[in-house]
């Protein structure tokens, strides 16, 4: 028997080229249509984002669904972001999202972070230290870490 293993460089979004950046966020757009079935004729208006519905509403009413993908890449780029960055997605160089099961072990949350990190979201907002824009993607960056690690939040460890 031989054991083969091998080494792959993998990126943040933040640190992949121009083109890089377009494909990951052009990948995702794809990824978020296709939640929907890939028909923008058959939608429920609360089964997606709210940029994913005013989109389709739009593509509607022009009568052109194929362009619903560049609608988006054009008018949502900076949501589409967020939402890569919240989840911290790990992609290849060409902007191509790694296979999950590449993702590296990482420590489980515990009840310790969480409450740190609820704290300082609630100070941050108490103090007017942040705009409302940064305040909402801080709220949301936590949402999705605890919606992703949500069986390690219920039974959080202690420190």
């Amino acid at each position: 028997m031989h054991r083969v293993t091998k080494n792959y460089l993998v990126y943040p979004f933040d640190e992949l080229d121009e083109q890089g950046k377009s494909f990951a966020i052009g990948a995702h757009i794809e990824f978020e249509i296709e939640l929907l079935n890939g028909n923008c004729f058959e939608h429920d208006e609360e089964a997606g984002p709210g940029w994913m519905v005013e989109s389709i509403k739009e593509m509607e009413k022009m009568q052109t669904p194929w362009f619903l993908g560049e609608y988006i890449y054009e008018h949502y780029k900076e949501e589409i972001i967020a939402t890569i960055k919240a989840n911290n997605y790990l992609f290849f160089s060409d902007g191509r999202l790694i296979p999950t099961d590449l993702y590296p072990d990482e420590r489980p949350i515990t009840k310790r972070s969480i409450y740190d990190e609820i704290c300082k979201a609630l100070t941050d907002f108490e103090e007017g230290r942040l705009i409302i824009e940064d305040i909402a993607n801080q709220w949301y960056t936590l949402l999705v870490k605890i919606q992703n690690n949500w069986e390690c939040v219920i039974t959080a460890q202690d420190d």
